[in-house]
């Protein structure tokens, strides 16, 4: 099995116990200017730069918009446990129809 696809398998294991995209964010000290030379100085990301860059992730990455792996994403990395295991976790939590569960496929 190649690299990429071990790697891809073992993040998508990990979301699982992701509880949502609210973790998936950069600490303040980003959002402030950098300091110095360089094309670099005065640049800051902005929150809505860093929403569109993680939304454009999720969506490569096959990720539903809560930031967990979607069911068909488990499929073709042949993980379909992982799936399983996130629809019992959003049972316990509230329901399959809870946001945590609500796919993007």
């Amino acid at each position: 099995m190649e690299v990429c696809t071990l790697t891809a398998k073992s993040i998508n294991s990990k979301r699982c116990e992701h509880s949502s995209c609210k973790e998936d964010k950069l600490p303040e000290k980003f959002l402030e200017q950098l300091v110095g030379f360089g094309p670099s100085a005065g640049v800051a990301l902005t929150h809505e730069g860093i929403e569109t860059a993680l939304d454009e992730y999720y969506c490569l990455a096959g990720f539903t918009n809560s930031g967990i792996p979607t069911p068909t994403t488990h499929k073709q990395l042949d993980i379909e446990w992982a799936a399983e295991y996130l629809l019992a976790r959003a049972i316990r939590r509230g329901g399959a129809t809870s946001p945590l569960f609500i796919s993007s496929d």
